[in-house]
């Protein structure tokens, strides 16, 4: 019997298309094959909270499967870069001093951590909903 494919699966020679080999030549093949399931897993979830099939989407066309990969692959990159860099990449605070090798960073996100971001959702071409519209006084009438 032969074995299934994942229609969700991005694999590594997907990400090294776009990114290169410099990335799973440092951090290692197989730290980026299981961010690249991680993050599938995480656009999938997310999708689906907003009650998206991804695979379905993918097989009907309504989401691209280059742009899914695309998005997959940027969360795996930004992931790896923040671990890569020497200085805090990513921090929104540092400090570093020469005396005793002192080094002290503050994240807005943990290092390491992926995101699916409003630029991902735009990329894939899905949109914000808005949780409620509101009527301004003399809505139909323009102020300008």
């Amino acid at each position: 019997m032969a074995q299934q494919v994942d229609p969700l699966e991005v694999k590594i020679t997907t990400f090294r298309s776009r990114y290169g080999t410099n990335d799973d030549a440092t951090v290692g093949q197989t730290v980026v094959e299981a961010a690249l399931a991680r993050a599938a897993r995480i656009v999938r979830d997310e999708l689906a909270a907003d009650k998206i099939d991804l695979a379905a989407a993918l097989a009907d066309g309504s989401i691209r499967r280059d742009s899914y990969e695309d998005v997959v692959c940027d969360m795996v990159r930004y992931a790896i870069r923040q671990q890569m860099d020497g200085f805090a990449y990513g921090a929104t605070q540092a400090t570093v001093t020469g005396g005793p090798y002192s080094q002290s960073s503050t994240f807005s996100a943990p290092v390491g951590s992926m995101s699916f971001t409003r630029v991902h959702r735009r990329r894939l071409g899905i949109r914000l909903r808005r949780f409620a519209s509101v009527r301004t006084i003399g809505g139909t009438r323009d102020l300008w």
